[in-house]
């Protein structure tokens, strides 16, 4: 089964955390395949999100992000992360009960 990863968190420092973004995304397109996509809040521009869809291998994804993390120095750039897992609900069978 595939999800998708959704990780939103609140940036202290724009200019400098985009770089620090950039090399995760990178890095997890590169180890893992998946094109991961940020985008931010409308409304308030220091609240962004990573999205990673059509991910089959949750624990491998997880355990990237977390390698890559430990490498940069997130904590001067970005607050906590917020990870949410989710999974496709259409199309559902008929003969299988969601």
């Amino acid at each position: 089964m595939q999800v998708s990863v959704y990780v939103y968190y609140q940036v202290l420092d724009a200019a400098q955390a985009l770089p620090l973004v950039q090399v995760l995304l990178n890095a997890v397109a590169e180890q893992t395949g998946i094109e991961g996509r940020l985008l931010r809040r409308q409304q308030q521009a220091d609240t962004w999100m990573e999205i990673y869809e059509a991910v089959s291998d949750l624990p491998q994804l997880q355990q990237v992000l977390a390698a890559q993390l430990a490498q940069l120095p997130w904590a001067e750039h970005c607050a906590a992360r917020h990870e949410e897992v989710f999974i496709d609900l259409l199309p559902i069978s008929p003969l299988q009960p969601a």
